[in-house]
């Protein structure tokens, strides 16, 4: 009765796929025909294309000059290759009762038909389209960016929903061939296509695509190891997620896999109690293998935190009138994702008509990010910047704001970085995306100059503060959204203060708005005022040996890091007075260079010796010092501290960079380098790492 079953529903469905080859223009069954696909090619067919991306660039091979329309060819082709899964299925079945030998034979034959066009599909992606004028176009990695690269809002928001429409008719696909229980319900509807159009609920396209992609694979594994397309039992999911791991692949990937089933039996209606993604074996497995392959694995590369002159560096770029119209905007925007914990997706969701600046700040909406935007609990999300978060003084905040407000930089967009004219003196109406981004923040990085205390005020030096390249790789977009949280936590602020910075509580309710506002002013006020008392003193060790192993990996010489990482530090101006941050109480445990208040004075009797080592609070990191040579006073700026007569009394792990200028060291001032036998075995290297 089954095989009968097969064998009537088989020629309906070779119908529709001659019925949908029927309506393909003549230069799309020609390409087609030159890699060996007919409508016989049941095969081929049903794989002809993978993803969205896939569907554009097969659709701009076959028909480049659009003479079917694209929507009405891209429905024909996601009807031909979901009417060929039909018949493929019952093909499979057969060759599943053949010979294995026979059967590995006809598996090579299909992956070399589809390895042809793949291959054709390649390189028709890769032409480059030429102007009328000879001169090449710029080119986009997939039609979507290209479309999306339109000034008028409610034409890009149309454009992305036709793409998560094509993404969903995917899914469809997927539903249809492994008959799940929402087919049948919707096929007793007046229009099946229509109904099954929700079946993905809100997921967003970058959702969608991610599922896709993953089971495809699963998909691809099951036909070809057991037959068909949809596991039977949870022992078919284990078994693969047990292949895949021996790849072997990262431990993210069985929680992936797991996760897409789930997409697809969500999407497919199947029960709660039947779904085979919550099964407690394929839970259990998840586990262990997440487990297993964690062992031995490298440690989660966290982005590179930025350092305090860098941020110094931006605000006088802003400002300064002889840098490119364009460069200042980006610096300005890279200092407003620093001090509001943005990401830089969420720079694609700001309105640049709804920023407001008053006279206490900067005031936004994010229109769409992770956590909010359409079919989001939280429609806006609101972010603050204050005119006090400027640490060498100037008006950046407002000098920026500015400039986005002047002609040829202003234009309705819903999103807020374009790309930039030829000569950086405006921007065109084309969003930039994560490549284009990253460079141009890095080649912003090479720009920037070092910063000193010159006057009673802090301008830009002559030097490049970038002296290597391979530098400003350390350091991406990412790094920009926890430098504020973590000066927060460094500076004593709570953590609950601490998150407003993040935007960890989205409530919008406009008394949450109003002391959102009121708390995030402080905590930024907080952070500029403690970094303006004392630049010199902030505790940056961590992130420059980070460099510095980053560099010395890149083959960098050891002088060239000294010198990189002496370029990127600040030093605290004698004028200043000491640092006192006020967040901070007596008990407090945080890492700072013991530095801080609540320190005891020193009787003045008590005779002062040369030489002193201060200790931090916790980890007891010793910094040699020479009295007089900074403008710290043991007792009154340094809680834990040591007199000594000779720099050999005792051992320190590092020495302070104002007590010993221009290159000289500890023992040798001529700065030749260090006395030998000094008191710590350390303080060669450290020497280099902090600038």
């Amino acid at each position: 009765m089954a095989a009968s079953s097969s064998g009537a529903g088989a020629p309906t469905s070779c119908g529709r796929v001659l019925a949908a080859w029927a309506q393909l223009p003549a230069c799309a069954v020609a390409g087609l025909g030159a890699v060996g696909i007919t409508a016989s090619s049941y095969d081929e067919l049903a794989v002809l294309f993978g993803e969205g991306n896939d569907l554009e660039v097969l659709m701009d091979q076959l028909d480049p000059a659009g003479s079917l329309g694209r929507v009405l060819f891209s429905e024909v082709l996601l009807e031909l290759r979901s009417s060929a899964g039909g018949p493929a299925d019952t093909k499979r079945r057969r060759r599943a009762a053949t010979l294995p030998s026979l059967q590995t034979l006809a598996v090579v034959q299909a992956e070399l038909a589809r390895a042809c066009a793949s291959q054709a599909m390649a390189v028709a992606a890769c032409v480059t389209p030429v102007r009328a004028a000879g001169a090449p176009a710029a080119s986009w990695r997939n039609k979507l960016q290209a479309l999306l690269a339109v000034a008028d809002p409610q034409e890009r928001s149309a454009v992305e929903e036709t793409q998560r429409i094509l993404l969903v008719k995917e899914v469809i696909a997927l539903i249809r061939r492994a008959e799940l229980p929402v087919v049948a319900r919707a096929d007793c509807s007046i229009n099946p296509d229509r109904a099954l159009l929700g079946c993905t609920g809100k997921a967003r396209a970058r959702t969608i695509r991610k599922r896709i992609r993953e089971w495809t694979k699963a998909e691809s594994w099951f036909l070809r190891v057991g037959g068909f397309g949809w596991p039977t039992s949870a022992s078919d999911v284990v078994d693969y997620l047990h292949d895949r791991s021996e790849e072997p692949c990262a431990r993210t990937v069985p929680a992936s896999i797991v996760g897409a089933l789930s997409f697809i039996e969500k999407a497919g209606g199947v029960p709660l109690g039947a779904r085979l993604s919550m099964d407690g074996l394929v839970v259990s497995t998840v586990e262990y293998l997440t487990v297993a392959l964690s062992k031995g694995a490298e440690p989660t590369k966290k982005a590179a935190m930025i350092l305090l002159g860098m941020v110094m560096a931006l605000e006088l770029y802003v400002v300064d009138v002889s840098k490119p119209r364009y460069c200042r905007g980006v610096a300005w925007l890279r200092l407003v994702k620093i001090w509001a914990s943005l990401r830089f997706d969420d720079t694609l969701g700001i309105r640049p008509e709804l920023m407001v600046l008053t006279a206490s700040g900067l005031e936004a909406q994010l229109e769409r990010t992770k956590t909010s935007g359409p079919g989001r609990k939280i429609r806006w999300l609101s972010f603050f910047v204050s005119t006090q978060a400027s640490i060498t003084g100037v008006p950046w905040l407002r000098t920026g704001f500015e400039i986005w407000q002047e002609e040829g930089m202003n234009f309705k967009r819903d999103y807020f970085m374009p790309f930039p004219t030829e000569d950086l003196g405006g921007a065109i109406q084309k969003p930039v995306d994560w490549a284009a981004a990253s460079s141009i923040g890095r080649a912003l990085l090479l720009d920037l100059r070092t910063v000193l205390f010159v006057g009673g005020c802090w301008v830009q030096g002559p030097e490049q503060m970038f002296v290597t390249k391979q530098s400003v790789l350390h350091f991406s977009e990412h790094g920009d959204r926890n430098w504020a949280r973590s000066m927060a936590a460094l500076f004593g602020i709570s953590k609950a203060e601490g998150d407003y910075l993040g935007r960890w509580m989205p409530e919008q309710s406009d008394d949450y708005n109003r002391a959102a506002k009121q708390v995030v002013h402080r905590v930024q006020g907080v952070i500029a005022e403690a970094c303006r008392k004392d630049p010199g003193g902030i505790d940056e060790d961590l992130g420059k040996l980070e460099l510095r192993a980053f560099l010395l990996k890149r083959s960098v010489s050891e002088r060239d890091v000294t010198v990189q990482l002496l370029a990127l530090s600040v030093v605290t101006p004698f004028e200043k007075g000491p640092a006192s941050l006020v967040s901070l109480e007596e008990e407090d445990d945080s890492e700072l260079d013991g530095f801080g208040p609540g320190s005891v004075v020193l009787e003045e009797e008590e005779p002062l010796k040369e030489f002193y080592v201060s200790f931090t609070l916790k980890k007891r990191f010793a910094r040699l010092h020479r009295m007089g040579g900074c403008h710290r006073t043991p007792g009154r700026d340094v809680r834990n501290f040591l007199f000594m007569n000779s720099i050999h009394e005792e051992k320190w792990d590092d020495f302070c960079r104002q007590c010993w200028r221009l290159g000289s060291f500890p023992g040798n001032e001529g700065g030749d380098g260090f006395v030998e036998g000094s008191g710590s075995s350390s303080s060669e290297g450290s020497s280099s790492t902090e600038g």
